[in-house]
């Protein structure tokens, strides 16, 4: 996978790390992040932690040292200027399957530890947190996301699911009409490993409500296959991101129950949209994703199914045009 913007940490690194607490675990992090292309050295030392973070120079150099002592570091060289080489261990997931994205390591954003801007960072928000598990789920979550499939983290772990009803058809299409439902989750990898922790769901949806205060994650709706966790969007209805194929998605729908004389159905939900009948199952749903993301060749791929997208609202618009307009 190709270098850019971010920086790694090996999933069998956890049970080691977390274990030591948030300062070591944070001094962890930050000297990951100044690490080198392959993520096996870095230069980075107390001074980075003092600078990214409120932990102090004696707490800093204790942290490290905890990191020698565990065998997470390797110092290769000292003085003032050290250098020290990353230890990672042996690979193993711990997720579901269907939830696995195959890959030994974690890839973090940058941004998680420089900010953007003169934002104060999200590692040091989490450490002023004080709470180690949180910090355990942030990092679990982005091994959790696959931008690329998904759109952020898949509908099946944690989503807010709509009601469903079929309003019309016309053609090829139909027409669904959606009523906002309940989030949920599902206790798969770091949510179990979270919850299993703390005791109980009211403590994760805690966590939950902090990442949304903090600014880390942020929600897109979607039109999915089904809420199986096998199933493929179908179109996002995201006006700030998506706009042509979220106007054309309700444009057609409106269109649709206009020839029909039930244009009041639209007052009945909250959501109307068409889609093709090829799709007999599809799910609105809330999907979502970390807000700081790694520039990775997933994410690339994300950014790129702007065309799928385009595609699909030209033929909305060419269907409109062509059955629904005299002139």
């Amino acid at each position: 996978m190709p270098r850019g913007d971010f920086f790694q940490i090996k999933k069998s690194v956890l049970p080691a790390l977390i274990p030591l607490g948030l300062n070591a675990t944070v001094a962890y992090l930050i000297l990951a992040r100044g690490s080198g292309r392959f993520n096996d050295s870095t230069r980075w030392s107390t001074n980075a932690i003092e600078t990214k973070t409120g932990i102090g120079r004696t707490r800093a150099r204790n942290a490290i040292a905890q990191l020698v002592q565990a065998g997470l570091l390797d110092r290769i060289k000292g003085g003032t200027r050290p250098k020290y080489s990353i230890l990672h261990g042996q690979a193993t997931t711990g997720l579901e399957p269907t939830f696995d994205n195959g890959f030994e390591w974690i890839w973090l954003p940058n941004s998680i530890v420089d900010g953007v801007g003169f934002e104060i960072p999200p590692l040091e928000k989490l450490r002023r947190n004080q709470c180690i598990d949180t910090l355990e789920l942030f990092l679990g979550l982005y091994d959790l996301q696959n931008l690329a499939e998904a759109g952020g983290i898949h509908w099946s772990a944690i989503c807010r699911k709509y009601e469903r009803t079929r309003i019309w058809e016309h053609r090829q299409y139909v027409v669904w009409g959606f009523n906002e439902g309940t989030l949920s989750a599902k206790r798969i990898g770091p949510i179990s490993t979270f919850i299993d922790k703390k005791g109980d769901w009211p403590e994760f949806w805690d966590a939950w409500d902090r990442f949304e205060t903090l600014g880390l994650i942020e929600c897109s709706t979607l039109l999915v296959e089904s809420s199986s966790n096998e199933a493929s969007i179908v179109y996002p209805l995201d006006g700030d991101r998506w706009p042509e194929i979220d106007e054309e998605a309700r444009s057609l729908a409106a269109d649709i129950l206009e020839q029909s004389d039930n244009a009041w159905l639209h007052q009945k939900y909250e959501v109307v949209v068409a889609a093709s009948k090829d799709y007999p199952a599809v799910e609105l749903v809330d999907c979502y994703r970390l807000r700081y993301r790694a520039k990775t060749s997933l994410s690339a791929s994300w950014v790129a199914s702007a065309e799928t997208y385009a595609a699909i609202a030209a033929d909305f618009r060419q269907y409109r045009q062509s059955k629904f307009r005299s002139c």
